[in-house]
This record gives structure tokens, sequence and C-alpha cells, in this order.
């Protein structure tokens, strides 16, 4: 009988058990109740992840840029305009008709200004097709900006379900844990009075331990699901409880 209970013993200490409550990782949550009603809506969620990720802040950052090059593009016959200006004594004209009685006439003193403009053919034909490639690239970083909203859309939605999901599983596990336990006590009176045998007796401190096994994976994919959903939206749960 004292190496059936040791072996019992060892069987129960495999897979310590930890019980059902307050999990460290999310504070502020009462695990007991669902998650769906503490937490905003999925949209609300969803709509968090996708302020929050880089990647989509980076190719804003890229639409950004694209539209000033296509600004650029429509301003840029603006840099073939020169100007210039200087200062004249004397009679300009002289120094290319030459002295004649009425040059007097011509002599003129002060500032000279002008603007000339050198505007190539291939700037006026060319013009169009630039600024269309220019709009062309804008609507390429636009296009992966929202492929990329999708995708973070896509992850939001799968764990928050994850979450969900886990979240009954790992209760459903410690109601599991509960009943196995009763039975095992149950079991333990029994055989200690000697209505059972040892063979079933160990058999219930086996379910036990199998039921306090799947409890602690269903625990470890709703803590993962959890995780993944507070790194998709850059901020702890118990933070946004309603």
């Amino acid at each position: 009988m004292k190496k059936i209970q040791l072996l019992v013993y060892f069987i129960l200490t495999l897979f310590p058990y930890s019980g059902f409550g307050q999990e460290e990782s999310i504070p502020s949550l009462n695990l007991n109740q669902p998650l769906a009603d503490q937490l905003p809506p999925l949209d609300s969620l969803i709509s968090m992840a996708i302020s929050y990720n880089p990647s989509i802040k980076m190719n804003q950052e890229l639409e950004g840029v694209a539209n000033q090059r296509i600004k650029l593009e429509k301003s840029s016959w603006t840099n073939l305009i020169r100007g210039y200006y200087d200062y004249s004594v004397g009679n300009q004209s002289l120094v290319v008709s030459g002295l004649q009685n009425n040059d007097i006439n011509n002599l003129t003193n002060g500032y000279r200004a002008g603007v000339n403009l050198s505007l190539p053919l291939s700037q006026i034909t060319t013009r169009k097709t630039r600024v269309r490639l220019q709009q062309q690239e804008l609507a390429a970083t636009e296009y992966k900006t929202q492929e990329v909203e999708l995708e973070v859309s896509r992850l939001v939605i799968e764990e928050y379900n994850n979450m969900i999901t886990g979240q009954q599983l790992m209760r459903n596990q410690y109601e599991l844990v509960e009943l196995a336990k009763s039975h095992f006590q149950i079991a333990e009176m029994e055989y200690k009075t000697g209505n059972m045998e040892g063979a079933a007796f160990i058999r219930n401190a086996e379910i036990l331990n199998i039921a306090k096994t799947d409890y602690e994976f269903a625990k470890k994919e709703f803590s993962v699901a959890v995780q993944k959903l507070e790194l998709l939206i850059g901020t702890p749960l118990g933070q946004i409880v309603q």
C-alpha cells in the first residue's frame, strides 16, 4: 500500500498545478469573466494595431515623400528661369555701335535687371509622363500600406479569437481538473478503506494528472495569444479595460 501511495505521489508531482486565478501577465483583467466583455470591440483593437504598426507608419511617410515629389515635378520648369542684374556707368551702346553724334543720348547710368527663360523641348513633351510616373509611385505606396493594414487586421482578428477561445478552453480544463481532483479524493478514501484496488486508485491519479497537464497547456496557449495581441496593439490589455 505504501508503494502505491508513493507511486501516486510521484504521478501527481510530474506536472504541478497552479490553479485558476488572476494571471500576473495581464493585471486588471478578471479571468473569471469573458475578456470580450472587458476589452474594447475588435474593430477598436484593429485600429490600435494599425496606428501602432511601424511598417504602416513607414509607408505613410513614404506616401508623404511621393506627394512632395509630385509637387516638385510639376514645378520643375521653374528651375530653368534665371534672373540677373548689374550696374552700369556710361554709354552702353557705344561698345556695340561705335561713337556717333547722337550717341550722347544713349548715355545711361544705373542698374540693369532682367529674366531669362531657357525651356528645353523635352521639358514640355515629357512633363506629363514624369508627373504620371511619380503619381504611380504614390499609388504603389498607398497599395502597400493597404496591404500591410489588411495583414495587421488579419493577425489581430486571429489572435483576438485565439485569446477568447483560449480563455474558455482554460476555464473548461480547470473545471475538469477540479472534477478529477474530487474523484481522486473519493478514490483515495475508498482505497484507504479497502473498497478500491490499487490499480483503480492509480488510474484516478493518472486522470487527475492528465487533466492538470491539459490545463497547463491551455493556460500556456491562452497566455501566448494574450502576449501576441498586446504586441500587435502595442499596449498591455490591462491598460484598456473598459
